[in-house]
């Protein structure tokens, strides 16, 4: 019995899924240094991102997130996609120069705020390189990744697969007129009071 062709599309689709859910390449990064606070490195690679978790010359250099391009990307284009990321954050954060004047790619900045900064840069230029979705409820494109759990949650070292790292209220209804209506929620505890009784 021969395949159909919304059969071979489907199987096709579900193949490409698997292949970028198994992938552990191509990935563009932020890190940090755990003992200076306000400051952040915007980096890529195209191997396996354990590749960037450490650095010899810093001990306390770790990943802080990173943000996953397509496995069929080239080289070529994920440094392009990491040089446009680069001159965007230039615009508002102060880059930080070798002590030979060449420039580095450190910024100064709150590397926690780079998180939504840079899923949101990713998604509105470069949707098409990245694993990414829109989220309705949240009325957002959101960029799959990964992000350090046990530097910002304090849990166990959480392994290096992508996931939706955007923050997500627990109940769909904080996003609409009024929020969810609990007066203890703390996504919309603001607006409660705006629900109907």
């Amino acid at each position: 019995m021969s395949m159909s062709m919304h059969e071979y599309e489907i199987q096709q689709i579900e193949a490409r899924y698997r292949k970028e859910s198994d992938s552990d390449q191509n990935w563009i990064y932020i890190g940090i240094d755990t003992q200076r606070s306000g400051m952040f490195k915007i980096g890529l690679t195209t191997r396996e991102l354990d590749t960037r978790h450490s650095s010899s010359q810093n001990p306390f250099y770790t990943l802080l997130a990173a943000f996953k391009v397509r496995v069929d990307i080239d080289e070529k284009k994920v440094k392009e996609i990491e040089q446009s990321l680069i001159r965007e954050i230039a615009r508002s954060c102060q880059l930080i120069n070798h002590y030979s004047g060449k420039s580095s790619e450190w910024f100064y900045g709150n590397p926690l705020d780079m998180k939504d900064f840079v899923n949101d840069f990713l998604y509105q230029n470069y949707s098409y390189e990245m694993n990414c979705y829109y989220c309705n409820i949240r009325e957002r494109g959101i960029v799959l990744g990964w992000e350090n759990e046990r530097y910002l949650y304090n849990k166990p070292k959480n392994l290096y697969q992508m996931t939706d790292t955007t923050t997500q209220p627990e109940n769909p209804d904080c996003y609409n007129y009024g929020g969810c209506g609990d007066e203890s929620c703390t996504n919309c505890s603001s607006n409660w009071h705006l629900k109907s009784r």
